[in-house]
């Protein structure tokens, strides 16, 4: 890529923009700097791009001045998918949004635009995965209002939700084989269970599930009502005598038609089975409360998208619940949960519904609402926290009052963007270098993919590596398996493990420093090994040492003597990361829908 690049910028009048994936960027950007800024005396430049900035004609002129400069003195434009994703939607929403009195650069947004689009050209890496359809940005357009049946709309999926767990754990409830469904219980005081779906017959489980609520009138529909509403909820395609007694019933009460419309969606449409199931929680979504308290999605594990948010409602709604669920509540939600419930019409009797779950095991001292002081700190992490941190029914109180009713709006229209923008037909053509060619059916119609002979054994050679002799030990753990039992298992299996990738992102319960940490202290030191490199909560590639001590990994002594450590590589950054990884046993963890591209594209075959 470098040679690439500098060839490109040979000519002065074209700008190169090297196009990485987000966990790329920092590596990305050592590399080229090594390569090209001190021998070929190239700038190296990052320039990010999002609604958030503050745009004015002078600031947009200024920009397009500096790009005009770097194009003739050589340089490189690095950036990431959603940066230029946006700059494509900027001007656009810039134009809409502006009045004869606003000086907001919408014109000259559109006029660098152009002139990217007849003078940049692109060199994408890691090309399967950024030139992907899911590789979105979506800005709203219109004025912000109220969901359709908010607040019954999260309310019929916190319901539906803990009649689900009434079904999983209550044997005398459910008559169904549960085979396919893992259910980790924990220590969790009144906790929601964290559920996985892996049987393919998910949907049958789940149609069950709901006839089964509705035999024991769980949702207090009229008896005269109940087989014809199961029909329009579990059937994708209800019969004419069910859609009929349901708008009769309906006229006369509205309500009920909010709600078998929400359960339809949930069921009959397989919302519910696409987050139990096709989703998993601090892999494909989870939270980022730095940007907002809904669920949004994530490009791998613990590593959230910084723009993009989910696009159905109830998706968003679902998997926000579920992620409160898993995570708990942190200290300032729960202060912030009891000085709601203070303000509220039935303090006592609300708290005292909350605490019911939870036993005898809650003290005296604080078993009214009345008892506790909610400014000492010490008394809600230590002692209260246990009890209400994972609570389902306190959990749903904040997010209902505070979570929902601001977070949960609708626009009247979107302006999207997605990957496949990126390889829009331009002056100047469009590169993509990626490690194996099985998305090659899947990329934009703009462009093709172009296998260089040398290297058409490639697949073959790779597939011959996987099957060696000492490539076939595989081991399957149970899925409640944590993260230190995992080392326990590698630890009894053998002698000395030095790398680990995380390819099927296995390591959720616990940070890369933490694991990284705990891995590093099972060697003592006579062991030779004296420090272990993985990527911090920043993305950088970070030295840990046996004394606590963290040094990015190109100032330490160990960059060019990895003999002497460990490697753990999370999932976000198994590929595309360029370490000399010493000949030494190592361990791939697997995963669901882990397929053959993104197996060979993380580990070193």
């Amino acid at each position: 890529m470098p040679i690439v690049a500098a060839t490109l910028g040979a000519t002065r009048s074209v700008l190169p923009r090297v196009i990485v994936p987000r966990a790329q960027t920092k590596q990305q950007f050592q590399f080229l700097r090594r390569a090209l800024t001190s021998l070929c005396d190239r700038p190296i430049v990052y320039l990010p791009f999002n609604r958030q900035l503050e745009f004015t004609t002078k600031t947009v002129r200024g920009i397009h001045s500096y790009l005009r400069h770097l194009t003739t003195s050589g340089g490189i434009w690095l950036c990431e998918p959603e940066q230029i994703l946006s700059l494509k939607l900027l001007g656009l929403d810039k134009m809409l949004r502006s009045s004869a009195n606003m000086d907001n650069g919408g014109s000259e947004l559109l006029d660098l635009q152009l002139w990217l689009h007849n003078h940049s050209q692109d060199i994408v890496d890691e090309s399967d995965e950024v030139l992907q359809t899911r590789q979105q940005v979506i800005y709203t357009v219109g004025a912000q209002k109220n969901l359709d049946a908010s607040p019954r709309r999260w309310e019929v999926i916190q319901r539906l939700l803990h009649l689900l767990q009434s079904y999983l754990l209550d044997p005398a409830n459910c008559r169904y084989d549960l085979s396919g469904v893992h259910i980790e219980t924990s220590d969790k005081i009144a906790g929601f269970p964290h559920i996985r779906i892996q049987s393919e017959d998910g949907r049958k489980l789940l149609e069950h599930f709901m006839r089964t609520t509705f035999e024991y009138n769980k949702w207090s529909f009229p008896q005269s009502l109940r087989v014809s509403a199961i029909d329009f909820i579990v059937s994708p395609n209800p019969s004419q005598e069910s859609l009929d007694s349901i708008e009769a019933y309906c006229m006369e009460d509205p309500h009920v038609k909010e709600t078998l419309l929400i359960l339809r969606g949930m069921l009959s449409h397989d919302i519910l089975l696409h987050g139990l199931k096709d989703k998993r929680w601090r892999v494909e979504y989870g939270l980022d409360l730095r940007r907002s308290h809904l669920a949004v999605p994530y490009r791998a594990k613990d590593f959230p998208s910084p723009r993009s948010e989910f696009g159905h409602p109830d998706v968003t709604i679902l998997l926000t619940c579920l992620s409160y669920y898993y995570g708990g509540l942190d200290d300032g939600m729960l202060r912030q949960v009891l000085m709601g419930l203070l303000r509220s019409a039935t303090p006592d009797l609300t708290y005292t519904e909350w605490i019911k779950s939870c036993g005898n095991q809650v003290p005296k001292e604080l078993q009214t609402i009345y008892g506790i002081n909610i400014d000492d700190s010490d008394l809600l992490s230590a002692k209260l926290s246990p009890f209400l941190r994972h609570n389902k029914t306190v959990i749903d109180f904040y997010l209902n009052t505070f979570v929902f009713p601001k977070g949960a709006k609708e626009f009247p229209h979107k302006l999207i963007s997605s990957g496949w923008d990126l390889a829009a037909e331009k002056a100047h053509v469009t590169t993509g270098f990626s490690g194996t060619n099985d998305s090659r059916f899947l990329l934009p119609t703009t462009i093709s993919q172009v296998d260089r002979p040398a290297q058409l054994h490639t697949n073959a050679k790779v597939l011959s590596r996987i099957i060696l002799e000492e490539n076939k030990t595989v081991i399957q753990y149970p899925d409640e398996y944590k993260s230190t039992q995992i080392l326990d298992r590698i630890s009894d299996l053998w002698d000395r493990v030095t790398v680990i990738l995380d390819v099927g992102a296995q390591i959720l319960d616990s940070s890369n420093h933490e694991f990284s940490s705990s891995w590093l202290a099972r060697y003592d030191e006579n062991s030779g090994i004296d420090a272990v490199v993985f990527f911090d909560e920043g993305g950088n590639l970070t030295i840990l040492t046996r004394d606590g001590s963290r040094i990015p990994f190109l100032d330490s002594p160990y960059a060019s003597n990895l003999d002497r450590c460990l490697v753990y590589l999370d999932e976000a950054h198994t590929r595309g990361t360029d370490l000399r990884l010493p000949r030494s046993q190592a361990v791939v963890t697997l995963g669901p829908r882990l397929t053959k591209d993104k197996l060979v594209q993380g580990a070193p075959f």
